[in-house]
């Protein structure tokens, strides 16, 4: 029963850690692939719209949920970080591709 509470009480904060990790890999992925298509982040944001609708995702979940028990960040928020993402323009340097 302790292992139950403990877990549940863990999960929260497992899924943050994994959102995090899978929203710089969408960094990354938008990084690398960037100078390789005309529009990485249209790319980018077209492919999660796909994904989604594969997936069958909500395409607004509540926000108790995501912070509860998703491991990814919703659909929404990685097509708009797709959308949203460009330090080139601003003359910024990358995050992780140099």
């Amino acid at each position: 029963m302790l292992f139950s509470i403990f877990s549940f009480a863990g999960n929260p904060l497992a899924s943050a850690v994994s959102r995090y990790f899978e929203h710089q890999a969408d960094q990354y992925a938008l990084e690398v692939t960037h100078g390789l298509t005309s529009d990485s982040g249209q790319v980018g944001a077209q492919a999660f719209q796909v994904l989604g609708n594969v997936g069958l995702s909500d395409p607004d979940p509540n926000p108790l949920y995501v912070f509860m028990f998703y491991d990814h960040p919703p659909i929404h928020d990685r097509v708009q970080f797709s959308l949203s993402y460009d330090p080139w323009s601003a003359g910024r340097a990358p995050e992780f591709v140099k």
